[in-house]
């Protein structure tokens, strides 16, 4: 999203930049020709937590004042912090919260309350972030959420006699609540019939791979590690999870939804909510960390007549709903009306 919105302000000014703390190698949407992408190194001495801290937030200061831009859009928490610790009030700060705001450790919640309403501008995904950190006080933020962005040129094709496929696309990390759906997996009805395909690599990818071991899964799980273009992947699954504690606003499933795979997920959102799915509607909603249910409700997209298809044809919704060229035009909106505060400062 980070590589969107630069693209999109691309299109309004030529001078754009891209900060990066270490290196980045997931260039999936493309960087437009005028964008400068500058990698903030780290520190090649161990420091202990609060002296990288300090480390990374002076080497943003000295980035910024080399640069002297009009406006920064520091992406997700943690950026957003060290980049007003670092400049203060001294340039036009858009902060840009990209996940779940109840996920966020306690102490990093508190500084985000404090210096979000200090920013110029805030950029949330949804509603209920927003209300979480400005409901009853003052501060000026927009809402847009994350558009829907296929990149392929082709629906879903399927051949007779293959197995099920199940799919989940993200971190391989703890909240992200992988343990269950393998355990899920291991229980429900279908397992004999289906196989796991698990996209995605982070620090819980060990873990995972004992527990497979642990149920005899080994043979019907499969790592398939970090990739560019994911829809690509995933476009001939039968079944899609993500069973998260907490998100923003899941850019795995909406890129599933548009494709028009069954879903599964949990009210993994702001305040216990999920803004892209209507349980039984366009897709089931699951309590989060519930093995039985899980598995139940993998076991229903399987043998339930008509239940796929129907939540199939609802999700597929999406794609109008969330349009890249709707998103765009409200990004381009957005950054025109900021422009115009900015030179009217």
């Amino acid at each position: 999203m980070l590589s969107y919105v630069a693209n999109v302000a691309a299109e309004i000014s030529d001078d754009i930049f891209i900060l990066v703390i270490n290196d980045v190698s997931n260039y999936s949407l493309g960087i437009k020709k005028n964008i400068t992408i500058k990698i903030i190194e780290k520190t090649g001495k161990p420091l202990n937590k609060i002296s990288r801290v300090i480390n990374t937030i002076g080497k943003i200061k000295k980035e910024i004042k080399e640069l002297n831009p009009d406006i920064l859009i520091p992406f997700v928490s943690g950026n957003v912090i060290y980049t007003y610790l670092a400049v203060r009030n001294k340039y036009y700060i858009i902060g840009a919260e990209r996940g779940n705001p109840e996920a966020l450790p306690f102490r990093l919640k508190i500084l985000c309350k404090y210096i979000y309403p200090k920013c110029n501008y805030m950029l949330f995904q949804s509603k209920g972030a927003a209300d979480f950190y400005f409901k009853g006080k003052k501060g000026k933020y927009e809402i847009i959420p994350n558009p829907c962005i296929l990149l392929l040129n082709q629906n879903k094709t399927k051949n007779k006699g293959h197995k099920i496929k199940i799919v989940s696309s993200s971190r391989l990390a703890r909240e992200k609540n992988l343990d269950i759906l393998l355990r899920a997996f291991q229980k429900c009805r279908a397992r004999d019939r289906a196989e796991l395909f698990l996209y995605g690599e982070g620090r819980e990818e060990q873990f995972l791979k004992q527990q497979t071991h642990a149920l005899r899964l080994d043979d019907k799980v499969l790592f398939c590690g970090k990739v560019d273009n994911v829809s690509e992947q995933i476009c001939d699954a039968d079944i899609f999870v993500l069973v998260s504690s907490g998100e923003g606003m899941p850019n795995g499933l909406i890129e599933a939804m548009a494709l028009g795979i069954p879903c599964i997920t949990t009210n993994c959102m702001t305040n216990n909510t999920n803004s892209l799915v209507v349980d039984e509607v366009n897709g089931l909603i699951v309590e989060k960390r519930n093995v039985d249910e899980l598995a139940f409700a993998l076991d229903r997209l399987v043998y339930e007549t008509g239940l796929a298809e129907r939540l199939s044809q609802n999700a597929i919704k999406i794609r109008e709903d969330l349009s890249e060229q709707k998103i765009h035009k409200r990004i381009t909106e957005f950054l025109n009306k900021i422009l115009v505060d900015v030179e009217g400062a």
